[in-house]
């Protein structure tokens, strides 16, 4: 028999409620509508959050953190209910998890999202030093650590009165010794989205250009010859409420010092930043253009926009197949009506007929699909498909049992989202003994299929885990994710093993500075690395080793995220993602 199957338990942390809470600074979260009712996941702050008993001795560590740097992390506890929200049923509690991205506009759902990610597996190790390096190493920036002279106007206005906007913000200066933005300063530039954060190295030049005799200083304002320098009289430099007091003063007066990623995630997006959306993503879209202030050709309040919008996301979810709507005001205008960007590399809007439905354009969308799962239709199928698993490492098996004669979309778009991580197939009318060997009791059925992660056990004493509807929900797409995600995350690791080819091709990095030099030289899977400056030789070192031992047919391209910050941005790099390497 190849498989030899070990049903893995699933454990939650299932607690009575307690009429107190004596963590001042730890959130109690019991409850889905408490964490919706939250700032986790519309916030661009760092949240942390427990999962484990309410008793938990590391809430007392976490309420010390919270207290010391209150500006930079927000720590909560999370009941067992909203662990499940968050697909975590598959983790054994104690886990610390953590949102650091910007927020999202999830637009079937009408709210923000966040990523969740592993802060620590083990949080029971950690003393206040150990949280403290979390919060350090995890708090998102937005601080610049080179001086853009890409503005002119900001640069040459002789004007005290010089109004800033979004597209000519404020700049904070910070000349300093030290090498990188402290977490304070770091946490400054994320409280203040609407001013432009620099940390810049002491230098003569430096000094020169900012006018300033001594370092630490302190600088703000709207163009070069408007500066005001934080001085003695302003406080401490380095205590968080003086320094809020020294910066509010200079947001502009139309800027929400607290705002999200709410606004620049809005279901209506102009031309432009359609067709950047468009080039930065493989993804399918439906777009609808028409003027915002009278839709003639969907309404985005109707329930034909909300029925097919939420059929969508039951099917292939928000990254596959994404929706817009343009706001082109001329009315009447030739160019309303719906349009379609098929999957894939595409960038070019397809008009449908005028007399097409909303609901039958995203149907024929969602058909177009491509198809990545493997059709299985007896043991030899089965055998050969899991014989795939064994020979490619940092894989993992998943596995539709039906009795139906075609794949759903939900499975291929499983199939899509996993590339190179899951093997994705589907066994049509398997026999009985196929249903003894799986342990099935009825159809369909879902289960994931692992190798140990033990390298002393043979690669085919398989483990195995069911999907569950009564711990994860209705198998809709984003409840199925959720639980692929959990197993990735505990079976996929990175391997450290040297390559074992001594004989392979030399590895080719090619740098690019423009959106066209991208298209040229990425024209399949791309690992893109992120570099912090000239200077930054070390990511370019481990893209060069991550291609050396690269068992996949990638591409790998380099991108300088200082002198090319516009560019990199349009990539999905922020500047306090920098230096990273992304695939």
């Amino acid at each position: 028999m190849l498989l030899a199957m070990i049903t893995m338990d699933v454990t939650v942390a299932e607690e009575a409620p307690t009429s107190t809470w004596k963590h001042k600074h730890v959130h109690e979260f019991a409850t889905i509508a408490q964490t919706r009712a939250s700032e986790m996941e519309t916030s661009k702050k760092l949240w942390i959050a427990l999962y484990g008993a309410r008793d938990d001795p590391i809430l007392s560590v976490l309420d010390q953190v919270g207290a010391e740097l209150s500006y930079a992390v927000s720590f909560a506890w999370i009941s067992a209910d909203v662990a499940q929200s968050y697909g975590l049923q598959a983790a054994t509690p104690p886990i610390l998890i953590l949102f650091r991205d910007e927020p999202k506009l999830n637009p079937y759902q009408k709210r923000m999202y966040r990523t969740l990610e592993l802060a620590h597996q083990f949080p029971s190790r950690l003393d206040v030093r150990g949280v403290k390096r979390v919060v350090r190493d995890k708090a998102p920036s937005a601080v610049l650590t080179s001086w853009q002279d890409d503005d002119i106007a900001w640069g040459v206005s002789t004007d005290a009165t010089t109004t800033a906007d979004s597209t000519n913000p404020p700049r904070v200066i910070l000349v300093t010794k030290k090498s990188s933005p402290s977490l304070l300063y770091k946490s400054l530039s994320i409280e203040f989205p609407s001013l432009r954060f620099y940390a810049l190295a002491e230098s003569p030049a430096v000094l020169d250009q900012f006018h300033v005799s001594s370092v630490p200083s302190l600088l703000v304002g709207p163009s070069s010859s408007s500066l005001t320098l934080f001085q003695e009289s302003d406080g401490d430099i380095t205590n968080v409420h003086d320094l809020r007091r020294f910066l509010l003063p200079h947001v502009p007066q139309n800027a929400d010092p607290s705002s999200t990623a709410a606004s620049s995630s809005s279901l209506w997006l102009s031309r432009d930043e359609l067709d950047v959306a468009v080039r930065n993503t493989s993804a399918a879209w439906v777009v609808v253009i028409q003027s915002k202030s009278s839709p003639n050709v969907v309404d985005p309040s109707s329930d034909e926009w909300t029925h097919t919008i939420a059929d969508l996301e039951r099917k292939v979810g928000v990254d596959l197949i994404r929706v817009a709507m343009v706001d082109i005001p001329s009315s009447p205008s030739s160019s309303h009506g719906i349009y379609t960007v098929p999957y894939g590399p595409s960038v070019s809007l397809e008009k449908a007929p005028s007399a097409a439905s909303l609901s039958g354009v995203a149907k024929q969308l969602v058909a177009s699909l491509p198809d990545a799962t493997a059709a299985l239709y007896g043991p030899s199928d089965i055998q050969a498909f899991f014989g795939r698993m064994i020979t490619t490492p940092n894989t993992i098996s998943f596995v539709l049992f039906t009795a139906k004669q075609d794949t759903p979309v939900m499975v291929q778009a499983l199939a899509l989202s996993f590339p190179s991580q899951v093997h994705v197939g589907v066994v049509f009318h398997p026999d009985d003994q196929t249903k003894q060997q799986f342990g099935l009791t009825k159809l369909p059925a879902m289960v994931a299929v692992m190798s140990p992660r033990d390298p002393s056990m043979p690669r085919d004493q398989f483990s195995m885990t069911f999907y569950d509807k009564k711990l994860m929900g209705p198998p809709t797409y984003a409840n199925v994710r959720r639980f692929l995600d959990q197993v990735v995350q505990a079976y996929v690791v990175p391997t450290n093993e040297p390559a074992k080819n001594a004989g392979k091709q030399k590895p080719v990095v090619h740098p690019v500075t423009s959106q066209a030099e991208f298209t040229h030289a990425c024209t399949s899977l791309c690992v893109v690395g992120f570099t912090n400056g000239p200077s930054d030789v070390s990511t370019g070192a481990i893209l060069i080793d991550v291609a050396a031992k690269s068992q996949h047919p990638l591409q790998f391209i380099t991108v300088d995220a200082v002198c090319q910050r516009e560019f990199a941005a349009a990539l999905g790099a922020d500047a306090w993602q920098i230096p990273t390497i992304v695939v």
